[in-house]
């Protein structure tokens, strides 16, 4: 059984036809639209930057860490040449101490 209710008041709403609503709808969503697509294109642009400077970034890391090895095969190698300096020296003043000193002779006339 279904029941019928009346309403004994009237809505008054000053509304435009419905083709103005249309229409002004439609430029809102134009507006947002455009607003929308220039901050994706910001947003677009500011990743491909970043992008960019990753991959730069990439390639200094990478020099840094070769130059870091080098630096740190350089210093190596310069202790390994001062120890061995410093042994062929001692090495060097052993062998002249072991020279027997010879004393000159002169001829005598």
């Amino acid at each position: 059984m279904r029941t019928r209710v009346t309403c004994s008041f009237s809505l008054s709403l000053s509304l435009p036809p419905p083709s103005l609503l249309w229409l002004g709808w439609w430029h809102q969503m134009e507006g947002i639209t455009a607003a929308y697509t220039q901050e994706k294109a910001g947003y677009e642009a500011m990743s491909a930057e970043m992008d960019k400077t990753k991959a730069e970034f990439t390639v200094f890391e990478r020099k840094d860490i070769k130059l870091k090895e080098d630096i740190k095969h350089i210093k190596a190698k310069d202790k390994k040449l001062k120890e061995t300096i410093v042994k062929e020296k001692e090495k060097a003043d052993k062998a002249r101490e072991s020279i027997p000193k010879q004393v000159p002779r002169f001829a005598c006339v």
